[in-house]
């Protein structure tokens, strides 16, 4: 299956149809959002901010502007290894009390299914009104 968010994704960097790093923007233009996960939210001391809950992820991007959700990563569907999906409530992230971001996307692959989602890895960052980057998941 085609890579879910690739119509919203601008590739930035690549490397020999393995790995592939870019930014999120929406069909209206803009490129901040709202992150919305079915994850467990952590302190980022050991492992990125979001991680899995009862081994499943959910996690999209509700643009700040006019409201389009684009959806980045559901652990039923996407990459090697799905995981059961069961209907957990998404909640907002936040971090120092921001809610929009700038989100950028790195997937590895093997060459066979390049931008599809069905990745090797996934990496999903921030980058919040004071251009500080997080690391929001991986997988």
């Amino acid at each position: 299956m085609e890579l879910t968010f690739k119509k919203n994704f601008v590739i930035e960097e690549e490397h020999d149809k393995v790995a592939v790093g870019g930014r999120l923007i929406c069909d209206c233009g803009c490129e901040m959002f709202d992150i919305y996960h079915t994850g467990k939210q952590t302190k980022e001391i050991l492992s990125s901010h979001i991680v899995e809950k009862d081994k499943q992820i959910f996690i999209e991007a509700k643009c700040s502007k006019c409201g389009k959700i684009i959806q980045i990563y559901d652990s039923s569907l996407d990459g090697e290894k799905t995981s059961r999906f069961s209907s957990l409530e998404k909640q907002q992230f936040s971090h120092k009390e921001i809610t929009s971001f700038k989100v950028k996307i790195f997937l590895n692959y093997y060459e066979e299914n390049y931008l599809t989602n069905n990745f090797v890895s996934i990496y999903i960052h921030l980058i919040d009104d004071n251009k500080k980057e997080i690391v929001l998941y991986d997988k």
